[in-house]
């Protein structure tokens, strides 16, 4: 996914979504098609991972998922941001070890 978005020598992010992301949806101009296809296919991976293994960019990628009728150069922005995000923690997963007792 980082391949993907051509951010293999950006540095990492701290947080998944940035304190302004997303925030201006009337005045945003609209991506290209190729660039929106590329949007609703890596956001649709990732929701997937998600909900299966990184709670922790549920937020960040249900935000982006509102998005995907229309992808818009700040929901691209966003994503990006995303990205890096999950570049710098890839070792964060769920882990639920055999034999865990509730």
């Amino acid at each position: 996914m980082v391949n993907d978005l051509g951010l293999s020598d950006y540095r990492g992010a701290s947080t998944p979504i940035a304190d302004n992301g997303l925030v201006n949806r009337d005045a945003e101009k609209l991506v290209n098609n190729e660039t929106a296809t590329k949007f609703r296919s890596i956001v649709g991976s990732l929701l997937y991972i998600a909900i299966m293994t990184r709670p922790d960019i549920q937020y960040a990628i249900n935000r982006l998922a509102s998005r995907m009728r229309a992808p818009t150069e700040n929901a691209m922005l966003t994503l990006k941001h995303l990205g890096r995000y999950m570049s710098r923690t890839k070792g964060v997963t769920l882990y639920f070890p055999a034999g865990l007792k509730p």
